[in-house]
């Protein structure tokens, strides 16, 4: 009989032998992406791409190879089948649990395939529910692959830094792609997602003459290394898009969700920095038939120049955001889950129909502007 110490060893040498790491989950076997596109392919089918380390690349494969990354797309009826496509055609192991960003093109967005599009992303093994989630007003692919030409910065750090001062300026929402996936199935507000594209001047119009960060993207009177442009959002009724927001209108929908970032403004042709004295006051009475809300904004600036024809100005805009989400039938701001406080239960919060009455709401602004030096 062999001798216990003989049978330790072998048994450990053994278990070593089984619980080694498999190759394929060594991090040098894996092809890391940290951007995804998500575009319309002809006919009826997506085409899905991944920006990678050109590290990853065998011989120079893929659509794009410049900067250190390059673009690898794959082509299948939806987005499930596009994914395993990609799985078998990336030279490596994809992986998908550090994406910082996630960007769907205005043409998928806006089709009726689009929730099932981020069911099928909210249910793939390990995929970063925390990346930034980005509508593109034209390809999501041009715009995931400008992310790669970065030359100081890789393009992860690059990614995160660039859309969290976007953030902190109020000029797109802060929306994660489990914002957006939750915002979906919510009973309450509506979802919004962060707006983008191409820098190539054909997407939107020029920013209005006198109105300070009042921009789209696309068509920004600009120069720069940066290939596409991050301003406003997109708007969502019943899983589709249904309108956008520009960047100073992203502002104020920030600050009526509760945000306190300055605002860049102007009065007179005149910039000013609105900064938010305290967080927005909104009550809401709600009536038989249509709810009344009621709005008051308090904010500082620096110097008292046409100071009543800011405010007036500010309750215009404010308003004016307030009338576009009735008009497209969408509640983004934040009034759901006050209005809903004074409901008993879930289900008589839902036989209120809240989206259907807000679009009928009556809406009060009040805005006043306080001297920082007073």
């Amino acid at each position: 009989m062999p001798d216990r110490p003989c049978l330790i060893c072998a048994a450990l040498a053994l278990c070593l032998c089984l619980c080694g790491c498999a190759q394929h989950m060594q991090p040098e076997s894996q092809a890391i992406a940290v951007g995804m596109a998500v575009d319309r392919a002809d006919p009826g089918g997506l085409r899905l791409s991944v920006l990678l380390p050109e590290s990853h690349a065998f011989s120079g494969q893929g659509d794009d190879a410049s900067s250190g990354y390059y673009i690898a797309s794959a082509t299948g009826a939806s987005f499930a089948e596009a994914l395993t496509i990609l799985h078998a055609t990336v030279p490596m192991t994809l992986n998908l649990a550090q994406l910082k960003i996630i960007i769907v093109s205005q043409e998928i967005a806006s089709d009726a395939v689009f929730p099932a599009v981020v069911t099928d992303m909210f249910l793939t093994h390990r995929l970063y529910s925390s990346a930034f989630f980005v509508v593109s007003l034209g390809s999501a692919q041009d715009v995931l692959r400008s992310q790669g030409d970065v030359t100081s910065l890789r393009a992860s750090s690059a990614i995160l830094t660039g859309m969290e001062d976007r953030v902190r300026r109020g000029i797109v929402p802060d929306v994660r792609f489990s914002d957006l996936y939750n915002d979906l199935h919510s009973i309450y507000g509506s979802p919004v997602a962060i707006l983008a594209a191409a820098a190539d001047g054909t997407h939107t119009t020029l920013t209005p003459p006198g109105r300070a960060g009042d921009a789209l993207p696309g068509a920004m009177p600009r120069e720069g290394q940066a290939g596409c442009e991050y301003a406003g959002a997109a708007l969502f009724r019943d899983g589709r898009m249904v309108g956008v927001l520009s960047s100073l209108e992203a502002a104020f929908l920030g600050y009526l969700r509760g945000g306190t970032h300055a605002i860049s403004y102007a009065v007179r042709g005149r910039a000013v920095d609105l900064s938010p004295v305290r967080p927005v006051s909104v009550s809401i009475a709600l009536g038989e038939d249509a709810p009344h809300i009621s709005v008051e904004a308090l904010f500082a600036v620096t110097e008292s120049f046409a100071r009543e024809e800011l405010a007036r100005q500010v309750e215009a805009d404010i308003a004016a955001l307030i009338a576009k989400g009735q008009s497209l039938g969408v509640e983004p701001f934040g009034f759901a889950g006050r209005a809903a406080a004074s409901f008993p239960d879930v289900s008589s919060w839902l036989r209120y129909e809240w989206l259907q009455r807000f679009s009928e709401a009556s809406v009060q602004v009040r805005a006043t502007i306080r001297v920082l030096r007073e």
